[in-house]
C-alpha cells in the first residue's frame, strides 16, 4: 500500500487546512490623502462654502472715503450613494468551511467596497449612480503623466497648488505603487494626480 492513488491507502491520508493566504489587494490612499470622512449620515447634507473674499483697500487720508466689499458665498451639495458587491454562498458551505467562508466573505467584500469601490471613486468617480471624483470635478485642475512622471512634473503639480493656495499641509501625490509621499521620494516613472480646488459658485 501507498499514498498513492487512494484505494491503495490514500484515502486514509489526512488533509489539514493550515489557514488561507490572501489576495493582494492595492493600497487605500484615499484617507491618507486628507479626505475626511463623514459618518452616520442619513439624508442629503450640503456645505456653505466661501468662494471669494474681502477686498483690502489703503485710506488716502482722513475724511477719504473707501468702498466696502462682501464676502462671497457657495454650497456644495451631496446625496447619498449606494455601492455594492453580492456573494451567493450555500448554506452547507456556509456550516462546512474551515476557515469560516462566512467571515471570508465578509471581510473580501468590506476590503472590496472600501478600496475597489469607495478608495477608487474619490478620484475617478464619474458622477451619475457614483460618486464625482477629484478628476471630474468642476473647478479642479489635475495634473497626470502615465508614462514619464519626472521631479520637475512633480514640482510643477505643486506649484499649481501653491497658486491656488491650496496647500494646507504637507503636499502629496498618489501614485500606483507607494504610499503618500513627499515630492522628492516619487518614483522616476508614475502615474501621479495632484487635485487643486479652485473658486468657484
Amino acid at each position: 500500500m501507498a499514498t498513492q492513488p487512494g484505494s491503495k491507502g490514500g484515502y486514509l491520508v489526512h488533509v489539514e487546512n493550515m489557514g488561507f493566504i490572501d489576495i493582494l489587494r492595492n493600497r487605500s490612499v484615499a484617507l491618507s490623502m486628507g479626505a475626511r470622512n463623514l459618518s452616520g449620515l442619513v439624508g442629503n447634507v450640503s456645505f456653505a462654502r466661501q468662494t471669494g473674499k474681502a477686498t483690502v483697500s489703503w485710506q488716502g487720508g482722513d475724511g477719504t472715503s473707501t468702498t466696502a466689499t462682501d464676502q462671497a458665498l457657495g454650497q456644495l451639495s451631496m446625496t447619498p450613494k449606494t455601492a455594492i458587491a453580492i456573494t451567493d454562498v450555500s448554506e452547507q458551505l456556509l456550516r462546512q468551511s474551515t476557515p469560516s467562508a462566512e467571515q471570508f466573505v465578509m471581510a473580501d467584500l468590506a476590503a472590496d467596497i472600501a478600496i475597489d469601490g469607495v478608495d477608487n471613486v474619490v478620484i475617478n468617480g464619474t458622477g451619475g449612480a457614483q460618486p464625482i471624483g477629484i478628476k471630474n470635478t468642476t473647478g479642479i485642475t489635475s495634473g497626470q503623466d502615465a508614462s514619464s512622471a519626472t521631479y520637475a512634473k512633480v514640482l510643477a503639480f505643486i506649484s499649481t497648488a501653491g497658486a491656488a493656495n491650496a496647500i494646507r499641509r504637507s503636499p502629496g501625490g498618489s501614485t500606483p505603487n507607494s504610499d503618500r509621499k513627499r515630492p522628492e521620494l516619487f518614483p522616476s516613472s508614475v502615474t501621479v494626480t495632484m487635485a487643486v480646488s479652485a473658486n468657484s459658485t
